[in-house]
């Protein structure tokens, strides 16, 4: 995608100079598809990925991210690029403060003032939203990644087609490359207009589904993914009575409360640990993980149980899994055998 993004905007041949001209007009005119220089064209795509939180998603974009530098100085032309721009989407869910996220993104990045000079004064929501698409070309972001998009309010932005508008127009007029990352509360968003999107401005979809126990196709089979996982994560134990192979009725347990999304699996091994070292088991056991999920996994039982449906409307509903930190679950408690106080 960025490489893709870059090839409308080369630097050494004029396009992006082309495409900051038609921001300014845009600014201007307070109209994101106005466009000085037709000869323009966007080569941006566009990506969307939707899945439960806790799966990862947001962790692996955030992975491959990190083997890219950021911020490059190109001092043959004098100018500052960013590689690719992460923001929040804002809890009030307006696209005014997403506009306001990302001119602080901008500032946090490279010591500048753009919150301040743009978004702190009286500019109307076009008039930021134009901004917004020029100083994506005036520091040739290579992608936009917009995070927690379910946050954005379909009343407060002016509807589902306003703000697919604004997207589509940052992707084929302004020619950002854009991914959208967000729980299926998002789905709503995109589901009545996705296909003509996709066919408009190159819009993919990707769910991104926790682990699967069994295969799709055999039942009866686990699969590799599930398997592998859970035999590296076993490893990791600090438990004296530790068995060194995982059994299948832990290992079906595991899933069955966790559902396979990647935070809970982690969490309810975690949790499992600190009871079994707590209570001198020293052993993690079906009996344990059942009883660490009932006392310790409150706040997502009803998520979890709407993975387990498989109803759609139940999972949309309650699809933000949530765990407090571990690392304050046991503050405060004493053992009385050993008068050992856990912080």
């Amino acid at each position: 995608m960025i490489r893709r993004g870059y090839l409308g905007r080369n630097i050494d041949d004029g396009s992006l100079n082309s495409h900051m001209q038609n921001g300014y007009e845009r600014v201007q005119q307070g109209d994101l598809n106005v466009n000085r220089y037709s000869h323009v064209k966007s080569t941006a795509l566009s990506f969307t990925v939707i899945g439960c939180s806790g799966a990862g998603k947001t962790l692996a974009i955030n992975t491959i991210f990190s083997t890219y530098p950021q911020v490059i100085y190109h001092e043959l032309y004098n100018f500052t690029q960013i590689v690719y721009l992460k923001i929040d989407c804002p809890f009030d869910g307006t696209l005014k403060s997403l506009c306001l996220n990302f001119f602080r993104g901008i500032d946090q990045l490279l010591q500048t003032n753009y919150e301040k000079r743009y978004g702190l004064k009286r500019n109307s929501i076009p008039t930021l939203m134009s901004l917004m698409g020029l100083l994506s070309n005036v520091h040739a972001i290579g992608v936009l990644v917009i995070d927690e998009i379910q946050h954005l309010s379909l009343s407060r932005s002016g509807g589902v087609e306003k703000m697919l508008n604004f997207f589509v127009t940052l992707v084929n007029t302004v020619g950002i490359p854009i991914i959208l990352i967000g729980t299926p509360k998002a789905l709503p968003m995109f589901e009545r207009d996705l296909r003509s999107a996709r066919r408009a401005a190159g819009f993919g979809a990707f769910y991104w589904q926790p682990m699967q126990e069994r295969d799709s196709e055999n039942p009866a089979v686990k699969t590799r993914e599930w398997i592998a996982f859970t035999n590296r994560l076993w490893r990791y134990q600090w438990l004296k009575n530790r068995d060194e192979n995982l059994s299948d009725d832990i290992r079906d347990t595991w899933y069955d409360l966790s559902q396979g999304v990647t935070d809970i699996v982690i969490k309810l091994f975690v949790l499992a640990q600190i009871r079994a070292i707590i209570t001198k088991a020293e052993k993690i056991t079906v009996a344990l993980l059942t009883q660490v999920y009932k006392d310790e996994l409150k706040p997502v039982h009803r998520m979890l149980g709407a993975l387990r449906s498989g109803d759609m409307n139940r999972i949309i509903e309650f699809s933000d899994l949530y765990v407090p930190d571990m690392e304050h679950r046991w503050s405060g408690y004493t053992n009385p055998d050993t008068q050992f106080h856990i912080k």
